[in-house]
């Protein structure tokens, strides 16, 4: 029996963020190849982009998006999906884009379902030019169905999306990253126990100055001076050697000799890592969705110090999973490191309460299963 083709739109790795995890995530799912056959059309820049070059308009971009254009034309004539998944841009010229892509699938008569990972899309609407929304308008209509991370991020498409039509299907994670129950034990054991003399705090996500890593190096100065035995892990790619070497400066300035930079992890070494840590920052102000690393902290039973942004607010509750300090205030950060240093019991009823909300809502199979729901919804 020949199984109806997918075609999916969006970025894949590497670079590794949260949006090609994800689409890797459905390339490689049994459960949907399964009964669908997945075809693609890679859109990801070859580098991490910088802060400041995210949205920038470059001769590269327009030509790459020219042949991602024309890709797609020749895939609806030759291959024939009967469904178009597109992971929606959260820039002017990103979305341009992406909105040819949603008329293209339309005019050869194809479902078409968009997805957005991150929660800035409502924003860029409304500060765009009048004909920019009209576009944005236009293209949604055409969409059976707008997805989102989190119930909070609804809004994002009111007015735009018929209410009936936006899913939430919210993230999840590799399964290897649950501890089992031996290891789920031994940590809450040692953090009732305040058995560790090093308190071990660790980012993990890319480092863009947009997720805060700079607030957390000015967090270990403040801890040093306050005499706490802190260590600060920082796992993650960077976007070019100037920021590293910025960093590394600023380190060396402070003589920061509790501060350690590991690069990208992933496998067995992330998953040693989480369990490893005590503490998860990302103090973010970046176009955040949903942060796979704060649903990797929450499965490996790490309270998470967090700000209200983007779908972030969806699955965090204060006090329960964590707490969430203002964007760009690392003396909040310390205070709230120092209450769960202190208060080690709170530090271990967090973990656990954390490791119970991931097994419930994150695992591979509930996000895989949600999504296999819309598409044959969507087909049939």
């Amino acid at each position: 029996m020949n199984k109806e083709k997918i075609l999916i739109i969006g970025q894949f790795p590497p670079p590794y963020h949260g949006t090609s995890i994800a689409l890797d995530t459905i390339r490689s799912s049994e459960i949907i190849n399964k009964y669908y056959c997945i075809t693609q059309i890679n859109t990801n820049r070859p580098d991490l982009p910088t802060d400041v070059e995210i949205g920038k308009i470059r001769w590269y971009k327009i030509t790459q998006d020219i042949y991602h254009i024309f890709s797609l034309f020749n895939k609806l004539l030759t291959e024939k999906p009967c469904l178009v998944y597109i992971t929606i841009a959260q820039t002017k010229w990103g979305y341009l884009r992406d909105g040819i892509f949603i008329v293209l699938s339309r005019l050869f008569k194809k479902k078409c379902i968009v997805h957005l990972h991150g929660g800035y899309f409502r924003l860029l609407y409304n500060n765009s030019w009048k004909l920019f929304q009209c576009w944005v308008k236009f293209t949604l209509r055409q969409v059976d169905v707008a997805i989102v991370l989190t119930e909070s991020l609804r809004s994002i498409f009111a007015g735009l999306v018929d209410d009936n039509r936006i899913k939430v299907v919210t993230n999840c994670i590799d399964d290897y990253l649950f501890p089992t129950s031996m290891e789920i034990e031994e940590k809450v054991d040692k953090v009732k126990n305040h058995s560790r003399k090093l308190l071990k705090v660790l980012f993990l996500s890319n480092l863009l100055k947009s997720k805060g890593y700079m607030d957390v190096l000015k967090v270990a100065i403040l801890l040093k001076q306050k005499g706490i035995s802190a260590q600060f892990l920082f796992a993650g790619n960077w976007p070019n050697a100037k920021e590293q070497s910025e960093a590394i400066n600023f380190i060396k300035k402070n003589n920061l000799d509790n501060v350690e930079f590991l690069g990208f992890v992933k496998g067995e070494k992330k998953k040693q890592l989480l369990l490893d840590s005590d503490i998860f920052i990302l103090p973010t102000y970046y176009y955040e969705g949903l942060p796979i690393s704060i649903l990797e902290a929450m499965a490996t039973g790490l309270p998470i110090i967090t700000t209200r942004h983007g779908g972030i607010p969806g699955i965090i509750e204060e006090g329960i999973n964590g707490f969430f300090v203002p964007p760009g205030n690392p003396e909040m950060i310390a205070e709230t490191i120092e209450k769960l240093y202190f208060h080690p019991h709170l530090q271990a009823k967090i973990a656990e309460e954390n490791i119970k909300k991931a097994l419930n809502n994150f695992k591979k199979e509930h996000y895989e299963k949600s999504l296999l729901e819309i598409f044959n919804k969507v087909l049939n």
